[in-house]
């Protein structure tokens, strides 16, 4: 490889962008389920170790079929803009949309225990 040979690394930048972005979106569910379940420190935990895991073997099969796992400075700024791109402009959106859904599950269980107390009496 020669030290000017720069055909396709914009290729390769444009998909560390979108792998970035991807990230961001599994992290915006993992964010998700860790608010279903708050104050439970144990389900935190697993969330974060599963988003982790999720991003870790994403890494790997990313950098083995994009780049022959060569680690250049430029995938991991990729990976990072991408990731922030997310995060400000789709990461608002699905996070208003996890909102309207996580409203929603919490007016069912409000309703379900409402319907249980009236019930038990």
């Amino acid at each position: 490889m020669t030290l000017f040979d720069s055909i396709g690394q914009f290729y390769i930048f444009l998909w560390a962008v979108s792998f970035g972005s991807i990230t961001g979106i599994i992290y915006e569910l993992c964010a998700f389920l860790r608010r279903l379940f708050k104050f439970k420190l144990f389900i935190n935990i697993v969330f974060d170790s599963v988003f982790c895991a999720a991003v870790i073997f994403l890494f790997i099969i990313y950098f083995t079929h994009v780049c022959d796992f060569n680690l250049r400075w430029y995938l991991f700024l990729g990976i990072f803009l991408g990731f922030s791109l997310e995060r400000i402009s789709l990461g608002n959106y699905i996070a208003k949309f996890c909102d309207l859904v996580y409203n929603a599950v919490k007016r069912i269980k409000v309703k379900r225990k409402k319907q249980n107390d009236k019930g038990g009496v």
